[in-house]
């Protein structure tokens, strides 16, 4: 006999699925901009009320949609005293045709100063642009419409990043069976 999630379970075991993978690539992401030098700090919803998400997530309230809408991170360079919003996203799929899975114009209108950054889970690849500057939701190529982090980030040696994204790749691939 098989086990099978009731409907019901079903959906909340989807919904915490998804919110496991899209912390895993927070974590990953956290971790390259501290190596950096960055400062990176939470500022997500689901960092502070972690308690009220199965709640939250069927709200129509405006102040609710926009705090479930609130970028995951500050990110903090101290040289330049400069600062952004990132978005982090994760994606198990061909990064040559990334689907949004929110509503493109509608983050853009309430957070268009924040970049949107997609950790790539089977490569472990990194991308980000602007979320201004995101021109489409279905079908985005990664690595021809968006940037890399030392492509954006100007504190982020190229080869020092690539060697330290093979030593990420060996740490995240432990956990794969």
């Amino acid at each position: 006999m098989q086990n099978r999630i009731p409907s019901t379970q079903e959906s909340n075991s989807k919904f915490n699925l998804n919110l496991l993978q899209g912390r895993i690539a927070q974590v990953v992401v956290q971790t390259v901009f501290e190596e950096f030098g960055y400062s990176i700090c939470p500022y997500g919803y689901e960092n502070y009320l972690s308690g009220l998400l199965p709640q939250m997530k069927s709200s129509d309230d405006p102040v609710v949609k926009k705090i479930r809408k609130s970028p995951d991170f500050f990110i903090y360079d101290s040289d330049l005293n400069k600062g952004c919003l990132a978005e982090v996203k994760s994606t198990a799929e061909d990064e040559t045709s990334y689907d949004l899975k929110f509503n493109l114009p509608e983050i853009q209108a309430q957070w268009a100063e924040s970049i949107l950054v997609v950790y790539g889970c089977r490569s472990a690849n990194i991308y980000c642009l602007p979320i201004s500057e995101v021109q489409k939701s279905k079908g985005i190529d990664l690595k021809e419409e968006f940037k890399t982090l030392p492509q954006f980030f100007e504190r982020i040696n190229y080869d020092r990043y690539n060697a330290f994204m093979d030593e990420v790749r060996k740490t995240v691939g432990k956990f794969t069976y």
